[in-house]
């Protein structure tokens, strides 16, 4: 069969630019099962509706797959329409945190025929298989489909165990060479995303693992799962993992990557596996992983490694927020991760949240105390109600209109905007709180010596500055985090090699490239392509490749 892989756009960050694995290693199982397979990246390479519009004209689909967070459901809707006007014939598959647990709405909502209802990448050959043939497929575990007006839901199927048996994702689908330029989380020339396992061993509540690793929760979403709970974290083995940073290398020249994984410190036999897998390859990487199980010898031996970064889930500096969130995560813990990574010269990034439901003034105030403590910038993220959490349903059974939901979500920046307000105190008192707590760790950073007048003056001119700050464009934003790197060196003087600093989000985002705008522009003006100019244009390039 011809089948197109889409994916779709998230107008509320188009700066991000990410190889999107799930859709990469769904593309990769179906050209292994002998389909010809077309992607669109819509998202990355700012491919127009109406250049997908003529490639529909120009070749006929009988499947295609769509996959992503719930910020690109709207455009999954958008697409799917798309299709249906120009091949009414076409299955519409989608697949991904934002649509999974949620599979009636999504159906409802965008007009697709199926969802899968967790990982598919097991389900999903017979289910095409049984399309290429035209025989029923309602009853295969694993989807929810749409008959009209109906729903028939089959069991959630059983995740792949043995991730070694996976292909790799269809990294010759993509534009893996201007994706790896601007890679979100890269740090180097070029940079790419990787999988070392699946699945993390714990349960926050705002978290996928929350649903996912409770088993009496996901027979209540999906009425009924195929399997028993699968092993809460699963590992690919470090040669299959060697193996593919030395085909991303060779192919295509990435010496970077980010190992995407939901935890990564937790496992110490397994962290040493990994580094010393690693290690003799010569490239630098990143990850992200709990700071209350992070060590001076877990992180040292990281950074021997080629670490060059970990994200660490600071989340909040209130031991009863942290308790409210299901964190299981004591302060004490945390703050001594934080020390460690400071001691071995790893540098980090701190993510915190604001908003959660269980959220107060005074858990705000200390969680500023927290980071005053251990000489952090207070950078959240509001809380944000998406899908395959605990807190998520949580709050829908109260009832959600779901076209504002989803548009909503479409152009959100959750690092700036408060989406919706979870907590018991008025939207205006959160973010006055918001704001000053911001501020206020700034405030101490800069002249931690001030007092009184002085240090309340220095907070309200932050307060005011970061006011305009978030409402300024883009390339304001580079300006401004460029001038953060330079004032926050928490070490003080020229960076040693024993130091660490913490380093706000996104700081480690490839920069712009704009060496390559003209030969882009000529490209684009050869392929005659619509395409969304960015900051770095790129020419649109809509890759298909015949299985053997």
């Amino acid at each position: 069969m011809n089948i197109l892989v889409v994916h779709p756009i998230y107008p509320g960050k188009s700066e991000i630019k990410y190889l999107p694995l799930g859709l990469g290693y769904v593309a990769a199982v179906a050209e292994q099962a002998g389909h010809e397979i077309t992607v669109v990246d819509m998202h990355n390479m700012g491919v127009t509706y109406a250049a997908l519009e003529r490639t529909l004209a120009q070749k006929r689909f009988q499947v295609c797959f769509m996959g992503g967070f719930a910020m690109q459901v709207k455009g999954m809707r958008h697409v799917t329409e798309i299709v249906k006007r120009a091949q009414a014939d076409c299955r519409v598959i989608l697949g991904g945190v934002g649509v999974s647990d949620i599979p009636e709405v999504v159906l409802r909502y965008t007009g697709a025929d199926v969802v899968a209802t967790g990982e598919s990448e097991n389900a999903l050959p017979p289910l095409l298989r049984a399309l290429e043939e035209e025989q029923p497929c309602e009853d295969l575990a694993g989807f929810v489909y749409r008959r009209g007006d109906s729903i028939i839901r089959q069991p959630r199927a059983l995740a792949p165990q043995d991730l070694d048996a996976l292909p790799y994702p269809a990294y010759h689908l993509f534009d893996v060479e201007y994706i790896s330029r601007y890679s979100y989380n890269g740090r180097g020339a070029r940079s790419m995303h990787m999988l070392t396992s699946r699945g993390c061993p714990f349960k926050c509540n705002f978290c996928i693992n929350s649903v996912i690793n409770n088993n009496k929760l996901l027979k209540q979403i999906h009425g009924s799962v195929q399997e028993a709970p699968s092993k809460a974290q699963r590992f690919r083995s470090v040669d299959s993992l060697a193996a593919e940073i030395e085909m991303l290398r060779s192919r295509y020249g990435v010496t970077d990557f980010h190992f995407a994984d939901e935890e990564f410190i937790t496992h110490r036999k397994r962290l040493e596996e990994v580094c010393s897998a690693v290690e003799p390859l010569g490239v630098t990487w990143s990850t992200s992983g709990r700071a209350d199980w992070a060590t001076e010898d877990k992180l040292s031996r990281m950074k021997k490694a080629g670490c060059t970064y970990v994200l660490f889930g600071v989340e909040s500096g209130s031991q009863t927020l942290l308790d409210a969130m299901d964190k299981n995560a004591k302060k004490p813990a945390v703050a001594a991760g934080l020390q460690a990574a400071r001691n071995v010269g790893m540098q980090f990034i701190a993510n915190f949240m604001v908003g959660h439901p269980a959220e107060t003034e005074t858990s705000i105030r200390e969680t500023v105390d927290f980071c005053k403590e251990q000489k952090l910038l207070f950078l959240p993220s509001y809380v944000t109600l998406f899908p395959n959490s605990k807190m998520f349903h949580d709050y829908v059974q109260r009832g959600m209109d779901w076209n504002w939901y989803f548009e909503s979500l479409s152009t959100i920046d959750f690092s700036k905007r408060l989406f919706l307000n979870l907590t018991e105190l008025p939207t205006k008192q959160l973010l006055k709180l918001r704001n000053w707590a911001v501020a206020e760790t700034f405030s101490h950073a800069v002249a931690p010596r001030l007092s009184g007048p002085l240090h309340r003056g220095l907070t309200m001119l932050l307060i005011v500055a970061l006011f305009f700050a978030e409402r300024c464009p883009q390339s304001i934003h580079w300006l401004i985090r460029n001038v953060i790197r330079r004032l926050f060196d928490f070490a003080g003087g020229p960076q040693a090699e024993s130091t660490s600093r913490q380093v706000a989000p996104n700081e480690f985002g490839q920069e712009s490239h704009v060496d390559t705008y003209e030969e882009s522009l000529k490209e684009l003006k050869a392929a005659e392509l619509d395409v969304v100019v960015e900051s770095a244009p790129r020419p649109v390039e809509i890759a298909t490749s015949r299985a053997a």
